[in-house]
C-alpha cells in the first residue's frame, strides 16, 4: 500500500513539474573562474571537447539542459544564478580525475560541433 501511495505521489509531483516547465527561462552556460576573491564570467566561447565534460556533469547532476544549433549549453537561470555550481561545474570540467571517475553517459553525439 505504502508504495503505491509513493508512486503516486511520484506521479503527481512529476506531473505538476512537467506543467511548470514551460516556465523555464534558458541562460547560455557560462563559464567561472575565481581569481583572487572575484569570481568571473568566462566571455569566450567553450569548445566541443570542453562542451562534452560539462554536459557530462550536467548530467552527473541531474540538472536540466538544451543545446543550439551551435553547440552553446543552456541551462535554467535557477542554476544558473547559482555561480558556486557553476564554479564547481567549470572546475569539475577542467579535473581529469573527476571526469574520469563520474563520466556515465557517452554524449558526443549531442555536440553538434
Amino acid at each position: 500500500m505504502k508504495l503505491i501511495i509513493y508512486t503516486f505521489l511520484l506521479i503527481l509531483i512529476t506531473d505538476c513539474t512537467h506543467h511548470t516547465r514551460k516556465d523555464i527561462v534558458w541562460m547560455k552556460f557560462k563559464e567561472v573562474y575565481f581569481d583572487g576573491d572575484i569570481v568571473e564570467l568566462d566571455k569566450k566561447d567553450i569548445d566541443r571537447k570542453k562542451n562534452l565534460k560539462i554536459l557530462n556533469i550536467l548530467y552527473y547532476y541531474g540538472i536540466e539542459f538544451k543545446l543550439d544549433t551551435a553547440g552553446s549549453i543552456y541551462i535554467p537561470q535557477s542554476i544558473y544564478d547559482d555561480r558556486d555550481f557553476r564554479l564547481s561545474v567549470t572546475s569539475k570540467s577542467e579535473d581529469i580525475n573527476w571526469i574520469n571517475d563520474h563520466v556515465i553517459k557517452d554524449l558526443s553525439d549531442t555536440v553538434s560541433r
